[in-house]
């Protein structure tokens, strides 16, 4: 599934797209995470079942014991206190200085200062961008802004983030593009559409191929693409043929289609999925780190979470040097 499917979504961008404090980072101890700097030296003692980065220190954590149902969280200082004890079923990604939250089957927004934005009063919250938030009542989405209050009613199928003050919907069978006010700005001949970023939105026309509109609608890039996503800094995940790699804003390749998976850009580099095994490389192409790991995490403070093939996760440099690794 796309961009679009939020459940799916809320938990896999926990740990991606997210500003992170660069001075702590969650390490596997021998029995729980604790929370090293990039240096080695523990600053928070091992003692948690969940454990996030940072977030304008804030760190979604839990100390709590894992048994049928998932531990709750709560939001922890880089002090190693607690701002809000955990009582929450879910916290999602901080963007813009908010995040979903799950409390009793409702969903709202918390702030970065710990505080409760929204009520939880919906379905579900997600795509939050340029101050307002989707929010979804009765299995349809509209938007309110980040203290709850409805801003475009809640008629749509699927939506998309806003970004530069237009947001990609779908009502009934029809994917548009609106403003702020809910009005439709663009109604474009696209079967499926994912979110503005960067000012461009990567959408697919009835042939199956995927191309890339302005906020104005034009094509800017033309139909050439079995998949694409959204930019991240200056460059797009484009499937040519049966593999990935990356284009710039022009619709140049850049990174060579020849990656069986690719993640986003995150500080100049992406991980790449080639024979099996991840590395990564960095905005032309180049390999910064050749592909021997089974798992790798976006970089975030100069560092990048891996995990080898005995299942041990430690971080690396630009440069491939373990940097921290678990007790």
């Amino acid at each position: 599934m796309k961009y679009l499917v939020f459940a799916v979504f809320t938990l896999v961008s926990i740990f991606t797209h997210a500003q992170t404090n660069t001075n702590l980072f969650p390490v596997r101890g021998q029995k729980a995470w604790y929370y090293s700097d990039a240096e080695g030296r523990i600053a928070i003692e091992e003692w948690f079942t969940v454990a996030r980065p940072f977030y304008k220190g804030l760190a979604v954590a839990s100390d709590k014991s894992i048994g049928m149902f998932d531990p709750l969280l709560g939001l922890l200082r880089s002090d190693g206190s607690w701002l809000i004890q955990p009582e929450f079923e879910v916290i999602g990604a901080f963007t813009d200085d908010v995040a979903p939250f799950k409390r009793k089957g409702k969903w709202g927004l918390l702030n970065a200062e710990g505080k409760t934005s929204m009520p939880a009063t919906f379905q579900e919250t997600g795509f939050i961008g340029d101050g307002y938030c989707g929010v979804e009542t009765n299995y349809k989405w509209g938007f309110a802004d980040y203290f709850g209050n409805i801003r475009i009613a809640e008629v749509y199928n699927q939506i998309t983030p806003f970004e530069g003050g237009r947001a990609m919907v779908r009502l009934g069978s029809r994917w548009i593009m609106i403003d702020k006010n809910g009005r439709q700005s663009v109604k474009g001949d696209w079967d499926y559409a994912d979110a503005l970023s960067e000012g461009l939105a990567p959408v697919r026309y009835s042939g199956g191929l995927w191309a890339y509109v302005d906020t104005s609608g034009r094509r800017v890039i033309q139909p050439a693409y079995k998949d694409a996503r959204p930019f991240r800094e200056g460059r797009a995940a484009v499937r040519i043929g049966d593999y990935y790699g990356f284009i710039d804003r022009t619709g140049r390749e850049v990174v060579s289609a020849v990656y069986s998976k690719v993640a986003d850009f995150s500080e100049g580099y992406a991980a790449v999925y080639y024979r099996g095994k991840w590395g990564y490389v960095d905005q032309n192409g180049k390999v910064i780190v050749r592909a021997v790991y089974a798992d790798a995490e976006p970089f975030r403070g100069g560092l990048a979470r891996v995990k080898d093939g005995s299942g041990r996760f430690f971080y690396i440099n630009p440069e491939g040097l373990v940097v921290l690794s678990g007790r």
